[in-house]
């Protein structure tokens, strides 16, 4: 059940704790935060504006972009990571959004959650 799932990774799989946690920031979040933010913020900025709709509309597009996971867990939390990532991108650049994704990123993937962003329909 859930329960075997809490922590598996840490505690069952350090190493690949490790891999994830040194990779996926650089391999995942690096990419998806230059195309996901700095290239839509800067392509849909004169569109939408630089406030709430803007955050709006790429949050709803990075979620738009896990729908191929074919979960509800996954698109929830990359709707929610998407007004996350947007508002500190908007507010504090690239590198803050990177960083802040990253993070929660790699505890999403520690706390047991990463299955719903990684492998999708299992």
């Amino acid at each position: 059940g859930s329960r075997r799932l809490t922590l598996f990774l840490p505690r069952e799989r350090p190493g690949v704790m490790a891999m994830i946690a040194l990779g996926y920031p650089l391999f995942s979040v690096w990419p998806q935060q230059i195309f996901s933010r700095t290239f839509f913020f800067h392509r849909y900025r004169p569109l939408f504006g630089g406030g709430r709709v803007l955050i709006a509309v790429n949050a709803a597009a990075f979620a738009w972009m896990h729908l191929a996971f074919w979960n509800p867990i996954a698109w929830v939390l990359t709707l929610i990571g998407g007004v996350l990532f947007a508002w500190t991108h908007a507010r504090a650049g690239h590198n803050a959004a990177w960083l802040e994704h990253a993070i929660y990123g790699v505890v999403t993937f520690g706390v047991g959650l990463g299955g719903f962003l990684f492998l999708g329909n299992r």
